[in-house]
């Protein structure tokens, strides 16, 4: 999305609504390929000389290197031979310098088998492919391989401003490329109209004003694509999706400070000493209650229910024998057919 806060404060009208990017984008790039499509084959053809004089600077320096090399391991050959044997401190010495030299010589020569292994001059075949891309410099540009990186340097090299104006009588954006060198390209694109079926459900709407009373905008995005909700744009959500969500239907964040009544599943767990199955164990018996406000939202467990008797003598029951006692309230539970049970 593209938009222009303007030079006022912020906060107040913009000076240009939100308008997608996509068509936008595509429009540009249309005007850079064909700006750029009769300077390719010039390109090209300058990248084949720059690569063979690489190649060629890169095998005359291994060239010079390997002589080099190969000077000082005869000039430590000379030393060594012309040294009196008797002297052995002197005779080592030489050898052990004569053998250093040696190993470079040998390394200049494997690095120059490296590079002429690795640098390969292309092929008729694919100087040809390039010839080809070359002409067809769109199809290079949209190239899913193509780095948006590169994409972004050459709009920033070609580019010098884009001025947007959005005329709303015929609900289109009327776009001035100034173009480095002075020259100027107009465009029209149809402003995309908000899509049918975006307005947002009353029951989303309160969902997310429910759970904006105790968590963050990343928090309720991570809870709605849990849920598998998607936004009335039918996106998955992301925080700002969420904060602008907010934003649109006046929902105030509430407060974010940790509220010391209530405790996290976790937070219960190391409460009472207990494990997952345990804490769970007491949920299902009905004496704790999670207070969820949805599916994947964090536990809102009171403390004070952690701290009643009955749920204090439940838990000293399950360090004891490692189990809860069986049953809930067998005598208040009716049966499933009429009359008594039968064995």
């Amino acid at each position: 999305m593209y938009y222009c806060d303007g030079t006022g404060e912020r906060n107040r009208r913009r000076c240009l609504s939100f308008f997608g990017a996509k068509a936008v984008d595509d429009a540009v790039s249309e005007q850079l390929c064909r700006v750029v499509e009769p300077l390719a084959l010039e390109a090209a053809e300058e990248a084949f000389a720059l690569d063979q004089q690489a190649q060629e600077q890169a095998l005359e320096q291994g060239q010079l290197r390997i002589q080099a090399a190969q000077y000082a391991a005869d000039r430590a050959f000379e030393q060594y031979d012309l040294a009196d044997p008797k002297n052995r401190l002197v005779v080592d010495t030489l050898e052990q310098r004569l053998n250093a030299k040696l190993k470079e010589l040998h390394l200049a020569r494997q690095d120059l088998e490296d590079a002429r292994a690795i640098i390969a001059p292309l092929t008729q075949e694919q100087k040809r492919e390039l010839e080809t891309l070359s002409r067809d410099f769109g199809r290079l540009w949209s190239h899913p391989e193509t780095p948006p990186s590169l994409k972004k340097q050459l709009l920033r090299t070609a580019i010098r401003e884009i001025a947007v104006t959005h005329d709303k009588d015929h609900q289109r954006l009327e776009f001035t490329i100034h173009w480095e060198g002075d020259v100027c390209t107009c465009l029209t694109v149809k402003k995309r109209k908000t899509p049918v079926g975006s307005k947002a459900a009353r029951s989303l709407v309160e969902l997310v004003k429910e759970l904006s009373q105790t968590l963050d905008d990343a928090q309720i995005a991570r809870i709605l694509n849990m849920k598998k909700i998607l936004t009335p744009r039918e996106m998955r959500w992301t925080q700002d999706r969420v904060k602008r969500f907010r934003g649109q239907h006046k929902i105030r964040q509430g407060r974010q400070e940790p509220d010391d009544r209530f405790l996290t599943g976790q937070q219960a767990r190391e409460y009472l000493g207990v494990g997952y199955n345990g804490l769970l164990g007491l949920i299902r018996r009905g004496a704790i209650h999670t207070n969820q406000v949805t599916d994947f939202a964090p536990w809102r467990i009171p403390r004070e229910e952690l701290d009643s008797d009955e749920v204090q003598r439940l838990v000293k029951t399950l360090k004891a024998t490692g189990r809860l006692p069986a049953g809930g309230s067998p005598q208040t539970q009716a049966w499933l057919f009429d009359g008594k049970s039968t064995e």
